[in-house]
């Protein structure tokens, strides 16, 4: 299996900040909290926050969700510390957190309002009656990345009959249905997906191997078992959940 070198970093980088947060966490048990600065005795929430954040900007695809938890680490950070005469003293953790989210929504809905995620494949949705409907609100793609977000909607894109090369898929406060059942994957590629307070489902194309780098917070990843195919392509789901789920069926 082949892995994105963006993968190995990122990876690597979460490795290393846990180990360290075990060294730390070993050493104030073992010595005494002044061991520590006051910084990190007092702020490693958001310490953690800022360095998770700033590692997902490496990956590929969901660069504006970290950002966001890079905003809510600052923020906590900021309190914690008493930093700016105290402003954030009064303020509450969840007030960050949806301040955080309205932030995202917004800048991706003006993003796609002023066309800088413009169209990759030009994926289509399926209203109830099984007809073709091309991409408008509430879903967006992403030229570099192939980034598809479902925000606040539940929606359902459908890449039959097109040649698929990888890409990020995010649902945000609803569900997003990604069939790839009739896609054509020629090459090994990678999918980024996130469920953040929502529900994810891809449907697998048949005749390719998956492997999936699971990772989950307060949320759940699931992946129905299949048996290795010979000589076939490769596609690696790195999936996140996050208050939220991602299926794999």
């Amino acid at each position: 299996m082949k892995i994105s070198t963006r993968s190995r970093i990122s990876s690597l980088l979460v490795g290393l900040l846990f180990l360290a947060a075990c060294a730390g966490f070993v050493a104030a048990m073992v010595f005494d909290k002044s061991f520590l600065p006051d910084l990190i005795t007092r702020s490693w929430p958001a310490l953690l926050l800022l360095a998770l954040g700033l590692i997902g900007m490496i990956k590929r695809g969901g660069r504006l969700f970290s950002f966001g938890m890079m905003l809510v680490g600052g923020g906590l950070l900021i309190r914690s510390q008493g930093w700016f005469d105290g402003i954030l003293d009064n303020v509450a953790v969840w007030h960050m957190i949806v301040a955080a989210l309205l932030f995202i929504i917004g800048i991706g809905s003006i993003g796609h309002a002023l066309g800088l995620n413009r169209t990759h494949c030009a994926p289509y949705i399926e209203d109830e009656n099984g007809n073709h409907i091309i991409i408008d609100k509430g879903i967006h793609v992403d030229a570099e990345d192939g980034e598809v977000s479902s925000i606040f909607s539940e929606q359902v894109v459908s890449y039959d009959g097109q040649v698929f090369t990888g890409g990020g898929f995010n649902a945000i406060f609803g569900s997003l249905v990604v069939d790839l059942s009739g896609a054509v994957i020629e090459n090994n590629c990678t999918i980024d997906a996130n469920g953040i307070f929502g529900k994810l489902i891809i449907k697998r194309v048949a005749n390719v191997n998956y492997a999936v780098e699971r990772s989950a917070i307060f949320g759940s990843v699931n992946c129905s078992p299949a048996a290795p195919i010979e000589g076939a392509p490769t596609v690696t789901v790195e999936a996140n959940g996050i208050f939220g789920s991602v299926e794999i069926i």
